[in-house]
C-alpha cells in the first residue's frame, strides 16, 4: 500500500452489504462494455479498444452528482501525491 500510494478498506468475508459499490461497478462495466459479448481476433487490439471505451466513460457525471468522474479520479490522485 505504501509503495503504490493507496489505502485499503477491509471488508469481512461473506458480507456482501459491505462491498456493494464495487460489485455495482463490476456490473456496470459488464453491462456497458461487454454486452453483447465481444468478438475479436486480437486480444491486444481488443484491450486497447476497451481501454479507450473506459477512458471515454470517465467523461460523464458521477451517479450521485459529485462531478465528472475524471475530475474525481484526478482529485483522489492528487491527494496521494501530497
Amino acid at each position: 500500500m505504501m509503495h503504490y500510494g493507496f489505502q485499503s478498506n477491509i471488508c469481512n468475508p461473506n458480507s456482501g452489504h459491505e462491498k456493494g459499490s464495487v460489485e455495482n461497478k463490476v456490473g456496470y462495466h459488464r453491462r456497458n462494455m461487454l454486452v453483447p459479448i465481444p468478438e475479436f481476433m486480437d486480444l491486444r487490439g481488443y484491450n486497447k479498444e476497451l481501454l479507450l471505451k473506459c477512458d471515454q466513460d470517465m467523461n460523464r457525471m458521477h451517479y450521485k452528482g459529485y462531478g465528472m468522474i475524471k475530475d474525481l479520479i484526478q482529485a483522489v490522485g492528487n491527494e496521494y501525491l501530497q
